[in-house]
Formats: structure tokens, C-alpha cells, sequence
């Protein structure tokens, strides 16, 4: 499971967190860089899962500590 994310901000992204939420309601945080710079893509893994396969939607969810909401 990988989620990729740009920082479309003016300012390097700091702090930076990423999760899927499952059909299921269970949370899983994703692997990758702490800090994107201004227009830096990343993606972000999850380890221990090769496949995850569902009709209903997941959520994705990113924060980071100086991100405006």
C-alpha cells in the first residue's frame, strides 16, 4: 500500500505524517520522508502489506507540524 504526496506549499513540509484508513476503520501509518520540501513529491509505504483489495473507499489522511488546514 503507497500513497504519493506533493507539498504544495510556499515553505518546506516538516513533520510530515501520512495514514490510510481502512474500509474496516483501522489506521495504518505510512513509511517515508519527515520533511518535503516546496513541490517535493514522496511516496509513502506501508510495510507488511503487499495488497490490500476492497470495493468500499479508503482515506487517505497527511499532516505535517507546520501545515495550515
Amino acid at each position: 500500500m503507497q500513497v504519493t504526496v506533493r507539498n504544495a506549499g510556499e515553505t518546506a513540509a516538516k513533520g510530515v505524517r501520512v495514514s490510510v484508513v481502512l474500509p474496516d476503520g483501522i489506521e495504518v501509518d505510512l513509511k517515508g520522508p519527515a520533511e518535503l520540501k516546496r513541490n517535493q513529491k514522496s511516496v509513502y509505504k506501508a510495510s507488511g502489506f503487499e495488497h490490500v483489495s476492497s470495493s468500499k473507499k479508503m482515506k487517505a489522511k497527511v499532516s505535517c507540524s507546520n501545515c495550515r488546514n
